[in-house]
């Protein structure tokens, strides 16, 4: 990513979050601190940038998350960690948080980019399946399995900002919401 794409990015991180999706996009250009003809050299339309926008979210979403994981863990064990490294990327991004809520729930995204985001959390699909098969979880399909998991993590993660915990509390409250959802999906 080159430094006048980051720039892009950051500011419209930073007005989804504040704003919505429906910022216009000369409005982005102008907190980017680059004119609208740049910005279109960067992302032809509004719809590349919430595609692309989407996707570097993700990427840097799996790079925390998946480092996490070994083939060595259980299921319960990769969901966890998973879980816990969701956690700690939002607590840590709170930003890139909401706005990779507000485009994921949108529709805004193309079939494409959604196909892309899931090919980076493909180990964690599988492993999930292997806990299906296996008999280690509900017989769930994989991707509403997977999309429970992060509405109820959202949830426990909204829960935890209200109540301002602190880091204690935080994890207390993470951990807490993981044995309560894990209670609801194992077989």
């Amino acid at each position: 990513m080159t430094a006048k794409q980051a720039q892009i990015t950051s500011a419209t991180i930073r007005l989804f979050s504040t704003e919505g999706l429906a910022v216009p996009t000369a409005k982005i250009a102008k907190e980017a601190g680059v004119s609208n003809d740049t910005m279109f050299n960067y992302f032809a339309t509004k719809q590349a940038l919430y595609n692309d926008l989407y996707l570097s979210i993700k990427e840097d979403m799996a790079e925390h998350i998946l480092c996490l994981l070994s083939p060595d863990l259980t299921v319960q064990e990769t969901l966890w960690e998973a879980w816990r490294g969701y956690a700690t990327w939002s607590k840590e991004n709170p930003l890139r948080q909401q706005a990779y809520m507000l485009l994921k729930t949108s529709r805004v995204l193309s079939e494409e980019t959604i196909e892309k985001t899931d090919e980076l959390f493909q180990y964690f699909y599988d492993k999930m399946e292997e806990g299906v098969v296996n008999k280690d979880l509900k017989n769930i399909p994989t991707h509403y399995l997977c999309e429970l998991t992060v509405a109820h993590l959202n949830t426990c993660l909204r829960y935890s900002e209200a109540q301002e915990m602190n880091e204690v509390n935080f994890h207390h409250q993470i951990k807490m919401g993981f044995d309560i959802f894990w209670d609801g999906i194992k077989a």
